[in-house]
Order: C-alpha cells, then sequence, then structure tokens
C-alpha cells in the first residue's frame, strides 16, 4: 500500500466516523427539541445546544484531517 492509499484509507475511516457522530448529534437534538417544545423540559434547551456544538466538533474534526495530510 502506498502512502498516498494509506491516507486515502485513513481519511475514509475518519470521514465514516466524522458521520456516525453527526447523525448521533442529528438524534440528540432532535430529542432536545421534542423535550423543550413538547415536553415543556428545559433541559431539552441544553441538550440540543450540546448536540449543534459535538456535531461542528465532528466536522471540524475532519477537516482538520486535510491540514494534517498536506503537511505530509
Amino acid at each position: 500500500m502506498t502512502d498516498d492509499e494509506a491516507a486515502l484509507a485513513a481519511l475514509k475511516g475518519r470521514f465514516q466516523r466524522m458521520a456516525a457522530v453527526v447523525v448521533l448529534a442529528l438524534i440528540v437534538g432532535l430529542v432536545g427539541l421534542v423535550c423543550y417544545f413538547v415536553g415543556r423540559q428545559p433541559f431539552g434547551l441544553f441538550l440540543f445546544v450540546a448536540a449543534l456544538v459535538g456535531g461542528f466538533a465532528a466536522q471540524v474534526w475532519f477537516l482538520a484531517a486535510f491540514g494534517s495530510a498536506r503537511h505530509r
């Protein structure tokens, strides 16, 4: 396996982990919104914001791989 193929495989793995975290954040965010608006539970808003931050953090983590891959 060449270095390019190894880097591509690593990016593919990072992408799959990022996608899984984003899907999980989507589910948690929707649960938070339902808790906040339907159940009138104030913790639902905090749950939604935490899911939003987690989803964005996963995407930033994935994009950081492109920066580190260029420097190799």
